[in-house]
């Protein structure tokens, strides 16, 4: 999977190959559509609109569902890898730029702390290779400098100036002495500082070189923008019972062999499903590699639903079992391990404890002739 940079600071580059490992049970079941994350969007593993990968904060701030690609941008990188920002109250000199590119590419190769969404992007996506937007990757965003729309999710997202630079296979660790441009807000009065026709963009190294008393002004931040490929939607949401508790008399019909008492249905995620039927006490203390003594499955792997029927009549007691089910897709978009479920806790989901009850039944007795129930005083001195 090739990974392209998309704007400042950062870029993906290279393949992904997932080794996945197939089960004989297994059947390919993909939902009809497959729905990606958009900007804004709350994603389902921290029900936030941010996740966090490398240390460092992110979210979408474009995204193109027809390529499955969007474009994401850090929210705390600059302060996360020591970069110049707004705060600072400096100008943001070359130099600085090509430490910052150095620092952020050292966070990505060392081992840190992702949230479950961030834990996501990184298996689908890897980061090797880290540059500066490029003047076309900000033509493309912004429709050439006339868009007013994308320059206001610019605004929004980024700061009110950022550091680009006019070319693409600059290199940071060799030299940095190429041209660097900014993006600052009503910059049109200052047409010298302007780069070639742009409205909004300025030659930073004119301003750098030839206006000191200018470039006092240029407190910018190098915003990390970059393309990735996107997740997808459909984690599995839950399991549900259609009841979680049954009390009936040992003659009633449902308890006889091979009855359904119960049935689930699984919401969302996207199959293959296996389920797992096992026995608990009260408080669903058990273990679903234990299959239940008591209760067995008929499942439907491709649609998430099951019934839950007796192996045996039950004797009088009190019986507890949980149903659990794994969504065993292998698709790297919607699950981070899809060769190795057990790393991957929203694959799974369990009902609550279910709770079924089986009464005594009181024996009553009836003769064919009543009147042979009758005895004299002296007659019941026998027995029948």
């Amino acid at each position: 999977m090739w990974k392209k940079l998309l704007m400042a600071v950062m870029a993906l580059a290279g393949t992904l190959t997932v080794g996945y490992a197939f089960y004989s049970y297994q059947m390919k079941a993909a939902p009809a559509s497959l729905t990606y994350y958009g900007v804004g969007d709350t994603f389902e593993r921290t029900q936030t609109d941010t996740f966090t990968m490398g240390g460092v904060k992110w979210h979408f701030f474009y995204t193109d569902v027809s390529s499955d690609t969007g474009y994401i941008v850090s929210e705390n990188l600059v302060i996360v890898n020591n970069c110049p920002n707004i705060l600072d109250q400096r100008y943001v000199a070359p130099e600085d730029v090509v430490n910052c590119v150095m620092h952020s590419q050292n966070s990505y190769s060392a081992s840190l702390d992702h949230d479950s969404m961030g834990e996501l992007m990184r298996n689908i996506n890897q980061v090797t290779d880290l540059k500066l937007m490029t003047l076309q990757q900000y033509d493309f965003f912004t429709n050439n400098d006339t868009d007013s729309n994308m320059i206001g999710q610019l605004y929004n997202f980024i700061a009110d100036n950022f550091w680009m630079d006019t070319f693409s296979d600059y290199n940071y660790s060799t030299q940095y002495d190429g041209r660097l441009l900014f993006w600052k807000d009503n910059i049109i009065d200052q047409v010298q500082l302007r780069y070639k026709k742009y409205k909004n963009v300025c030659d930073g190294s004119k301003v750098l070189q030839t206006n000191p008393s200018f470039k006092n002004n240029i407190k910018s931040e190098i915003r990390p923008i970059f393309e990735v490929k996107l997740p997808q939607k459909g984690i599995i949401k839950n399991i549900t019972a259609d009841k979680t508790s049954i009390t009936k008399p040992y003659s009633d019909p449902i308890n006889d062999a091979q009855s359904n008492i119960i049935n689930v249905d699984t919401t969302e995620g996207e199959g293959p499903y296996h389920f797992y039927v096992y026995d608990t006490d009260a408080s669903g203390t058990g273990t679903y590699a234990n299959a239940s003594q008591y209760f067995t499955l008929d499942a439907d792997s491709s649609n998430g639903s099951a019934k839950v029927n007796l192996i045996n009549k039950l004797p009088v007691g009190d019986y507890y079992f949980k149903i659990k089910v794994v969504d065993e897709s292998t698709n790297e978009r919607l699950y981070y391990s899809p060769n190795d479920f057990t790393k991957d806790t929203y694959r799974t989901k369990e009902t609550n404890v279910i709770h079924v009850k089986i009464t005594k039944v009181t024996p009553t007795i009836e003769f064919d002739v009543k009147s042979d129930t009758k005895k004299t005083a002296a007659e019941a001195a026998t027995n029948w």
